[in-house]
Formats: structure tokens, C-alpha cells, sequence
């Protein structure tokens, strides 16, 4: 690859939480840059080794490269297979010196690890080679111990792949490791922190950027690091928690992450103002649910670039990378086209919760037509049981008066009394229900009449949520006398598996209601003791499902035994709770000996599997036996 004058830029992209959207960003802006780069290619590198991912955004762009086969693609070295190469050298050669290490970083077969996707100008290099000792060869690596005795080796490896390509585009891992650290301050000359508007996400990237900015202002190198924020999965829906998280609401104790940003930017850049207002009002990467599944890429599915596309946000915020343009040095006449997209996008977003509240009001209202002629029939069918018992009765006793009339009709006489017997019992059965479902219906005309009056509770923007909170569980059991005792449930997931695990959440809440389910932990404040959390909620649910995705069990971390996902399992098998394996994405149910000692008993467990394509139907079982278990009916089988 011939080598030109200008080197490229180095680019990394952080969140300090998974579930951000930072890996399909990257994507997206990857196939942006490289529409531009004028024969110069862009390159891609997934660092983020313990939960890698990148390559599954262009698993139909590797034909040219592999053919279609799989099994070829996870065979092909990459990035820790690179360093392991890196390392061998270094301990066959003397101590290194800047020069030794330049040239051994020239040295390197760097193609060996390079796969040209079928995107013009875009490269990758992988994770690594995906086989059964992928997370061994994670798991040992030192990456301390290479800096500590090579540190400028790091540099030259960022320079000759800078010679090569225009872009060199980092995923980086998340979180405060080792890795993280080599993509946010060792490696790049340009980091973009993504983040969503929460406390944990915000505050851990803000912290990670001060960390970067003050590192670089003391180290040696002299290229300059300028940090772009990127809001993601903004919800247009929501202008007033959009307005609250952004600038700031102090009765909310909510900073907002503008105020934060411009604070720290003025601090490790020493500027004496910073406004992000006309940045901001440009760069915000809105939420559309569809991309939540699977791994699209939205620049290359969407047939269109208009102003309320995913493509055009992502073209905005590639375009100011692409141009140097720092996040306080905006130009405001782009800002005022971008607003003017956010109204629209906004506008659009109500017209669709709109109509998604017409139709599911459209619903629950047959439904209750449904529950009205069911309790009608409940009310007719009780007073015909006690018609029929007391005719019944009325003829046993005629027959006691005069019981010569009726000689040798004994066994008519004791017939006609088990009738009547089984009749009032049907009575008072049926009866005793009548008066419940009459009370249901009254709760969801109620609930659907306050809802189109917006009256409280149903005057937030959460009102239909509100709504099926009140409405579903009534639907699902009509007339129920007994007090249901909804069961509580527990869902353990990596992050890979958040919009799967996310889905199945969902349907979970209008069965067992939303205070039941244990799901996100972003709502824990920072600091807390997630291994405590995890026993206590785990010690108070009924029943934990265990989220299994493709690669679930060779991810490596169940060899860590602060996994939490591990500690989550091994604490539920301790407490004897009902535990369910939920495979998802294709994935099998991995064999006692993938497991560790203290949780190999998960490989017992009946599975579930639940496929993308069937989703809805194959999830019913599990709704089913969660339902069992809370003791009570099966709405499904109620009809």
C-alpha cells in the first residue's frame, strides 16, 4: 500500500458503559469516511476484546474475502493474534530502545491481519482469530507489561498504520481498563467519547475525558488530542426529558451534559469561555427502535439522506470530523438547519405515538366489549344455575310430602338432589364471579376514559405506558378472585444481548408488571455494590432468566471470577431459584465442561430457545411458565 506525504488520522471511539450504540456509530461513520477518502482507504479495529462485535456489522460485505463461509472468517487472525506476534518479538530481541521499536513495528505482516471488506476504501481488522482459545490468549495478555518494556512501541504501530490509511478507526473497550486506556490516550489523536443521557453513562465518560486530556498534557507526545461528544440514542419523542438532560435541570439534580462538557473543555483545552450550544443543536444521534435488532448499518440500508434519516445525522457529525471543525468552534448556520430537523423529527415522533395510542386504545376497548359480554354471561349463566337448582330443590321436597305418590322412585328422588347439590354449587361459583369481572370492567373503562381526558395518572408522557400498566394484567386474568401474587423476575444478560434481552423484558412487564422485573442497572447510582445489588434483588426474585446469545460461554469472562454475569448464576443456583437458560440469536446451550465449577449446573437447566424470526410465538412458553409459577390462570389458554 503506498505510503503519502500527510499521515492519516487516528480515531477512537469510547463509552464508559455498553449500550450506546458506540460500535454501530463507528460502522456508520466508517462507510461515510471511506465514500470520501479519494483512493486512500479507512481501516477499522476492534479493540474491544473481551466483548467483540464490529465484524457482525459486515458479515455481508467479507463474499470477496471469504466466500460466505464463516467458519473462514473466524479463522482469520486479528488483533490480539498481532500483539501475541508483537510480544514473541520482543521477548526474542534485547530490551527496546524508540528505534528498535520502529523497526520492529515495520517489520510486520500487517496484511496477515487485514481483511478488505466488499465496501470500497474499507478495511478491518478484527478481534481475533474466534476459536477455542480466544479467551485464554485475552485473558493472559499483558498489556502493561508490553508498555512498560517497549513504551513508544504503541505509537510507531499507530504511525505506519496512519501512513497507510486516511482513517484508523478504534472500537474501543468499555469501561476503565487496560485496553480502554491504550485507545483513549495512548493511541488516538482524535476521541469520540458516545454516551446516553444518564448518570452512569455521562458521568464515567466525563471522567474518562479529563483522565485523557490530563495524560496527554503531560506526556511526550506532541500531537494534540481533540475529544468530539456524541449523544446517542436520543429519544425525539421526549422534548422535555431531550431539553432536561441536555441543559440542565437543578430541581431534577440533572447537570445536563452540555454544561458538563463545556466545564470540562475549559479545563484540560485552559479556554477561557466554551459554548457547545451550536455543536450540540448539530450533533445528537436520535433513537430508531429498528436498528435495536440485529446489526444494520443505517447509511448503507436506508434508501434515502433526508433530514430525518439516521444517514443524515450520521453525514453531519462524519462531515465535521472529516473537516477538523472543533465541537466550540461551530458554525451556527448549520445549527439552525439541525434545529429545524429535530422539530420535524419531533413532530413526527408525536404523530407516530399518536397513532400508537388511537390503536392500542382501539384494542383495549374490544377487549373490554370482550370482558362486558363475558360478565354478562357470567351474571345470565348464575341466575340460570339457581333457576334450574331451585326447581330441582322444589321438586326433592314435593316428593318428601308425599312420598306414597312416588313409590319406588327413589332413585329419581336422589338423582333430582345431586342436580340441585351441583347446580347451586355452579351458582355460587360462577356467581361469586360475576361481581369481579363487573369490578374489572369498571377499572378499564375507567382507566380508558381518564386516558383520553389526560387526567392524572395519565397526563405525563408516559401515559400509555401508564395505561397498559393498568390495563394488561386486568385483561390477562378477568374475574380472577384470588389475589395474584405476581412472581418476581430476574434477567441476567451481557451486553451484547441488551436489545434481545430488552425485547424479552417487554413482553415480560405487561405480564408480571414493571415493578416485578429486575432488568437495567443504569438506574443504580454510581459507586453502588453491584455484587450486593445482584444478591439482594437475586435473594428477592422468584425466577432468573439467563440471557444466551452466539459466543455467550467463549467470551471469555466466565473465566473471571468477578464476572458478574457469573456471580449472577452462581448466586441464583445457591439461593435455589427457578433458573431458565433463555437461548437467544441462534445460540445452543453450552456443555458442563464450558462452564466453571460453581456454575456448571446451568448446563441442567431447561433451555428455552427463542428465534429472531418466531419471536412472538416462541416466547409463549415462557410466558406460560412464568405464569404457572405466580399461581396464576393462563390467559393464553383462558379464551
Amino acid at each position: 500500500m503506498a505510503n503519502v506525504a500527510e499521515p492519516g488520522k487516528v480515531v477512537a471511539f469510547y463509552s464508559f458503559k455498553g449500550g450506546t450504540g458506540r460500535s454501530m456509530a463507528m460502522a456508520n461513520i466508517a462507510c461515510l469516511l471511506a465514500r470520501e477518502t479519494a483512493g486512500r482507504p479507512v481501516l477499522m479495529i476492534d479493540w474491544d476484546l473481551e466483548a467483540p462485535g464490529l465484524h457482525r456489522y459486515f458479515r455481508k460485505h467479507f463474499f470477496a474475502a471469504f466466500h460466505g463461509s464463516e467458519e473462514r472468517q473466524d479463522k482469520t487472525p486479528g488483533l490480539i493474534d498481532l500483539f501475541i506476534a508483537i510480544q514473541q518479538r520482543l521477548d526474542e530481541m534485547l530490551p527496546q530502545d524508540d528505534q528498535g521499536a520502529a523497526e520492529l513495528i515495520a517489520s510486520l505482516p500487517l496484511k496477515d491481519y487485514i481483511i478488505t471488506t466488499d465496501i470500497p476504501g474499507l478495511d478491518l481488522i478484527k478481534a481475533g482469530q474466534f476459536d477455542g482459545d480466544y479467551p485464554q490468549k485475552v485473558g493472559s495478555f499483558n498489556w502493561t507489561s508490553l508498555y512498560a518494556r517497549s513504551p513508544s512501541l504503541l505509537r510507531h504501530l499507530a504511525a505506519r498504520l496512519a501512513a497507510d490509511y486516511r482513517y484508523v478507526l478504534i472500537d474501543s473497550r468499555t469501561g476503565l481498563t487496560d485496553t480502554s486506556g491504550i485507545c483513549t490516550m495512548l493511541l488516538p489523536e482524535i476521541l469520540v467519547t458516545v454516551f446516553t443521557p444518564n448518570r452512569q453513562s455521562l458521568a464515567g465518560v466525563i471522567n474518562l475525558v479529563r483522565e485523557a486530556g490530563r495524560y496527554r498534557a503531560r506526556s511526550d507526545d506532541l500531537r494534540p488530542l481533540v475529544i468530539y461528544p456524541l449523544p446517542s440514542r436520543i429519544e425525539a419523542s421526549e422534548p422535555t426529558l431531550r431539553q432536561q438532560w441536555r441543559m440542565g435541570d437543578a430541581s431534577a439534580e440533572i447537570v445536563g451534559f452540555q454544561r458538563e462538557f463545556e466545564d470540562v473543555f475549559k479545563q484540560i483545552y485552559d479556554l477561557p469561555s466554551c459554548s457547545l450550544r451550536t455543536y450540540f443543536d448539530d450533533v445528537q444521534i436520535q433513537h430508531v427502535p429498528k436498528y435495536a435488532y440485529g446489526e444494520e448499518i443505517a447509511v448503507l440500508a436506508e434508501g434515502t439522506a433526508d433530514r430525518l434519516s439516521l444517514t443524515r445525522s450520521f453525514q453531519r457529525f462524519s462531515a465535521m470530523l472529516a473537516a477538523g471543525q472543533l465541537p466550540w468552534a461551530t458554525a451556527p448556520a448549520e445549527s439552525e438547519a439541525l434545529a429545524e430537523d429535530v422539530d420535524d423529527l419531533t413532530n413526527v415522533y408525536e404523530r407516530i405515538r399518536e397513532q400508537t395510542s388511537a390503536a392500542y386504545l382501539r384494542q383495549a376497548e374490544q377487549a373490554l366489549d370482550q370482558l362486558r359480554t363475558r360478565a354478562r354471561r357470567f351474571t345470565i349463566g348464575s341466575f340460570a344455575a339457581r333457576i334450574a337448582g331451585t326447581i330441582a330443590s322444589a321438586a326433592v321436597a314435593f316428593f318428601a310430602l308425599a312420598p306414597s305418590l312416588f313409590e319406588g322412585k327413589s332413585t329419581v328422588v336422589a338423582a333430582l338432589s345431586v342436580i340441585a347439590t351441583v347446580l347451586f354449587s355452579v351458582e355460587s361459583a360462577v356467581l361469586g364471579r360475576a361481581p369481579t369481572l363487573m369490578a374489572d370492567v369498571s377499572k378499564v373503562f375507567g382507566a380508558i376514559q381518564a386516558f383520553r381526558l389526560k387526567l392524572a395518572p395519565y397526563d405525563k408522557e408516559d401515559a400509555l405506558e401508564r395505561l397498559r400498566d393498568t390495563v394488561e394484567p386486568v385483561l390477562a386474568h378477568p374475574g380472577d378472585k384470588r389475589p395474584m401474587r405476581n412472581v418476581s423476575v430476574y434477567v441476567s444478560f451481557r451486553r451484547d444481548e441488551a436489545a434481545r434481552a430488552g425485547r424479552l423484558a417487554e413482553a415480560l412487564r405487561s405480564v408480571i408488571g414493571r415493578e416485578n422485573l429486575t432488568f437495567d442497572w443504569d438506574s443504580l447510582p454510581l459507586g453502588a455494590n453491584l455484587r450486593r445489588i445482584a444478591d439482594n434483588l437475586i435473594a428477592q426474585s422468584d425466577v432468573v432468566l439467563v440471557v444466551i446469545g452466539p459466543g455467550w460461554s467463549q467470551s471469555g469472562r466466565l473465566t473471571d471470577t468477578s464476572d458478574i454475569v457469573r456471580l449472577e448464576i452462581m448466586t441464583a443456583l445457591q439461593k435455589n431459584k427457578t433458573v431458565i437458560p433463555v437461548l437467544v440469536g441462534g445460540a445452543t446451550m453450552p456443555a458442563e465442561s464450558e462452564l466453571p465449577a460453581d456454575i456448571r449446573e446451568l448446563s441442567y437447566r431447561n433451555a428455552i430457545a427463542i428465534s429472531d424470526a418466531r419471536w412472538d410465538a416462541d416466547i409463549i412458553p415462557l410466558i406460560r411458565s412464568i405464569q404457572r409459577l405466580s399461581g396464576t390462570p393462563d390467559p393464553l389458554s383462558a379464551r
